[in-house]
């Protein structure tokens, strides 16, 4: 009979992914354009979106530059083969007036996408994900949330899928509520294994360097 795990157990990892120079240099370096594919095709297809393929990372990380890059204001920044940005960023802690931050840093990458004298028409959607170690919500949303713009009154009508911003917080995967949108209502503490692929990756950020069953 395999021992259910409980995060309260796990010893803390010597190297923690919440940390964003080293989430930068897993996920942002060159040559890790497959590992952030599948963390982004994880977060995804979680909503039911489409696998994310062919992905160019277009800020890596360089350890040299990473403490005085003062204008870098995400940890990852990749463009797929639709041209389709996704900024990607880890937090460990609370962080003041988060949800404005997140919009504004969506703005700016999308308002960079067009050059004056060019067509609106050449806008291309920029998803933002974002990592948080703390409750954003407070309970009240599943740890995996997606906001996009809809009609209020037919939240059916998408205006367009320009906008997209995934909010992950990593402890409601630990918490005993839903792990992801499509995942059963087991936990990890409630189960041996993560169950979906994001739920993996959750499992992996916040336990790599951690020695149990799972990361085995």
């Amino acid at each position: 009979m395999q021992t259910p795990l409980s995060p309260d157990s796990t010893p803390e990892p010597l190297i923690s992914l919440t940390s964003d120079m080293v989430f930068k240099a897993v996920f942002g370096s060159p040559g890790s354009e497959d590992v952030l594919a599948a963390l982004l095709s994880a977060v995804r297809q979680d909503y039911g979106f489409p696998e994310v393929t062919e992905l160019e990372i277009t800020n890596p990380f360089n350890l040299q530059t990473f403490r005085t890059d003062k204008l870098s204001v995400v940890d990852a920044r990749a463009r797929d083969r639709s041209n389709t940005l996704f900024n990607i960023e880890v937090q460990s802690y609370r962080q003041t007036a988060l949800r404005p931050r997140i919009l504004y840093y969506w703005a700016r990458s999308y308002s960079a996408g067009v050059s004056e004298g060019e067509p609106y028409a050449v806008l291309r959607p920029v998803i933002g994900v974002a990592f948080v170690d703390f409750s954003i919500f407070g309970g009240k949303l599943p740890p995996h949330s997606c906001f996009e713009l809809r009609e209020r009154s037919s939240p059916e009508f998408v205006y367009n899928d320009h906008l997209s911003l995934h909010l992950l917080e990593l402890p409601g995967f630990d918490s005993g509520a839903r792990g992801s949108r499509t995942a059963s209502a087991t936990a990890f503490e409630d189960t041996q294994f993560p169950s979906t692929p994001l739920e993996r990756w959750v499992y992996f950020i916040r336990r790599a360097g951690v020695e149990d069953e799972v990361m085995k």
